[in-house]
C-alpha cells in the first residue's frame, strides 16, 4: 500500500503523486479505498485508482543510489562491454590529443626554420653610395672602350 504524497508510477498517468487515499461508494452502497494520484508533469491529469484488486499496475519509484546499485550488480558481461567501450573511447582521445601536439610541434619546427633561412638572406642595399660600392669598378680600357 502505498502512502500519502508519495511519488510513484502509474501506467495510465506516468510519474504521479499519491495525492490522498479516498473512500468512494459503488452503486451497492459497498465503500473502497480509492488512491487519488496527480500528475507530476501534468497538473490536470489525475486518477481515482482503488487500493485493492486495482488492474491498473502501480510501482514505487527508486532512488538513484538504488539505480546506480542495480546497475553495478547487472550483468558482468554489459559491464566489462561498457568498460570497454570507455576504455577505448580514452584512448581515441588520448591518440587525437598526442596528434594536436604533434601538429603543433611540426608546424612551430616550419616557422622557425622559415625565421633562419630569411635571416642568412643578404640585405638589400639601403643607398645608392652603398649600391655603388657593392659594384666592382671595370678596368680603365673596358671604360675608355664605352666612349
Amino acid at each position: 500500500m502505498f502512502q500519502k504524497k508519495e511519488v510513484i508510477y502509474s501506467e495510465t498517468i506516468g510519474v504521479c503523486i499519491v495525492d490522498d487515499i479516498v473512500r468512494l461508494a459503488d452503486n451497492k452502497k459497498d465503500t473502497y479505498n480509492y488512491y487519488l494520484l496527480r500528475s507530476v508533469f501534468d497538473k490536470t491529469k489525475k486518477a481515482y485508482i482503488p487500493v485493492e484488486n486495482h488492474t491498473v499496475q502501480l510501482r514505487g519509484l527508486i532512488t538513484l543510489e538504488e539505480a546506480l546499485a542495480l546497475r553495478d550488480a547487472s550483468d558482468p558481461s554489459e559491464r566489462k562491454e561498457q568498460e570497454r567501450k570507455e576504455a577505448e573511447k580514452r584512448r581515441q582521445e588520448e591518440v587525437a590529443k598526442k596528434r594536436k601536439e604533434q601538429e603543433e610541434k611540426r608546424k612551430a619546427a616550419m616557422k622557425k626554420s622559415k625565421n633562419k633561412s630569411e635571416e642568412k638572406k643578404e640585405p638589400v642595399a639601403a643607398t645608392i653610395e652603398t649600391a655603388q660600392a657593392d659594384v666592382p669598378e671595370k678596368p680603365m680600357q673596358e671604360q675608355l672602350s664605352l666612349i
